[in-house]
């Protein structure tokens, strides 16, 4: 049975998205432009990339390649695009190389049918602020925003009013792996006071509108402030409750460094 649902979301905006688990799901993106397709994030298997190449293919133009992030659940597909440009910060390409590879092994040990066709294929062009590229009447706009991971960007598109947040910005929280907080939420604040954004994608999480980005940015605020600071929603899935700790032992390290 086909994982992956493809739903347009918008014209010309397509997202693929697949299930993780029995609570989380994740998402990609394809950018059907006048004269060039861009795919951002190709989920966990070359295979879920089977519904986006015959969308892409549809579609008749020249493809791109973005990976927000080097995590597992957002670049293992890319090896079903061979020869195709790959774009990503210049420390995605050393994450997934590195710890990338190691985390590839554990995985094709626990469930080696599931990961056999996995093969880590880095970015093969690389940014350190941002990327700029003319798709034919939608510019794609690469952002890094670091504090999820050290290599995280979003991805904009002004002329739609869309960004793709990737994993800088998730429902009910965001998750920090490397931070630092404050500067990533300082990065959220200033993304969602802009005019050109309207509509959130998360790579986890419902698509949203800029009030997203606000809600991550303020829990990571009071984290700050407080690492202390108690979070329980009631109906919170294990996942988001023991990243709310990993968050808090983040901030209480950028708090107390802060105060040295």
């Amino acid at each position: 049975m086909n994982e992956v649902h493809l739903r347009e979301v918008m014209p010309a905006i397509w997202l693929a998205e697949r299930p993780l688990d029995a609570e989380m799901s994740v998402c990609a993106a394809i950018i059907l432009g006048k004269t060039v397709s861009a795919v951002v994030d190709t989920l966990i298997r070359p295979e879920d990339m089977a519904p986006v190449r015959d969308l892409l293919d549809r579609h008749g133009q020249p493809v791109l390649i973005v990976n927000t992030h080097a995590d597992w659940d957002h670049t293992w597909g890319n090896a079903a695009f061979p020869d195709t440009p790959i774009i990503a910060h210049r420390l995605c390409r050393a994450a997934m190389l590195t710890a990338g590879q190691r985390t590839l092994a554990e995985k094709q040990a626990e469930e080696p049918e599931r990961y056999r066709t996995v093969t880590i294929v880095p970015p093969t062009i690389t940014f350190t602020e941002f990327m700029d590229i003319d798709l034919g009447g939608l510019t794609l706009s690469i952002h890094h925003l670091p504090g999820h991971t050290a290599d995280e960007a979003v991805v904009h598109l002004p002329e739609a009013g869309v960004l793709f947040a990737g994993d800088a910005a998730e429902w009910p929280i965001p998750t920090a792996s490397d931070g630092p907080i404050g500067p990533w939420a300082n990065g959220l604040h200033r993304w969602a006071a802009r005019d050109d954004v309207r509509t959130v994608v998360p790579a986890h999480g419902a698509v949203g509108d800029a009030q997203l980005l606000r809600d991550n940015a303020i829990y990571l605020d009071a984290l700050l402030a407080d690492p202390d600071v108690r979070w329980e929603p009631p109906g919170i899935m294990p996942f988001y409750q023991e990243a709310h700790r990993k968050n808090a032992a983040i901030a209480r390290r950028e708090r107390d460094a802060a105060r040295r």
